[in-house]
């Protein structure tokens, strides 16, 4: 659940945002994915819980591994199917326990879920962050996300890092590396719930805190 004191709206600032949060499976058997294996895996869940599929605003985060040889993603011991999802949702996706998915014809099987509230940190990263570019050229991508993003979400101090591509349904999709700077511990509640730009249900525009296992350095490239 979130936690029980949640900081106030000020004066100018963001709205609080609707109560999120993150329900995470380990991953007990099963040891590789495909490196793009999230249109794969978000099928999969859609099997396993059709209502999957009616849940605005789901975000699905990539799973952790290593990559290998032939696009493999050899996943870490500690591996985990993580959704972003309204808090009222938690108790319904519990069920996914016990599921075994069968992600681009590799299966791994779900265990017993633990429900994360969201947290405030001043600094947030995301994997990739993608729109609707008018353009592929990166640097003309770039301002429109800047401006974007700047419109949409007018707390903290942006960098947009490394380009990205993602494969879905055997399309390339262009997105951007993002960090975010300098927020408030409710502008960075409401970036986390509220996520920015599209296919979330793919991994992308999920904000998590900085330095969980992404090295500061990267952010000044």
């Amino acid at each position: 659940m979130l936690p029980l004191s949640s900081p106030s709206p000020a004066p100018g600032g963001p709205a609080l945002p609707a109560p999120v949060c993150e329900v995470r499976f380990p991953i007990l058997r099963g040891h590789v994915l495909d490196v793009d294996h999230a249109h794969g895996l978000y099928g999969a869940l859609k099997i396993a819980c059709p209502a999957l599929a009616e849940l605005p605003g789901l975000g699905i985060h990539a799973v952790r591994g290593v990559p290998g040889e032939r696009g493999e993603l050899r996943l870490q011991a500690d591996a985990e199917v993580r959704l972003r999802l309204p808090l009222a949702w938690a108790e319904g996706v519990a069920g996914l326990a016990g599921c075994r998915l069968k992600v681009q014809g590799r299966l791994i099987l779900l265990g017993t879920p633990r429900q994360v509230a969201l947290a405030p940190s001043p600094v947030l990263w995301a994997r990739t962050v993608t729109l609707h570019f008018r353009s592929m050229a990166h640097e003309a991508a770039r301002e429109q996300l800047r401006a974007n993003f700047a419109a949409a979400f007018p707390w903290g101090t942006p960098t947009i890092l490394r380009a990205r591509t993602l494969r879905i349904h055997g399309q390339q999709i262009l997105g951007f590396e993002m960090a975010v700077r300098d927020l408030t511990p409710l502008a960075s509640l409401r970036l986390q719930a509220e996520g920015f730009g599209g296919r979330r249900a793919f991994g992308c525009g999920l904000f998590v805190p900085a330095g969980r296992g992404e090295p500061d350095e990267r952010w000044d490239a």
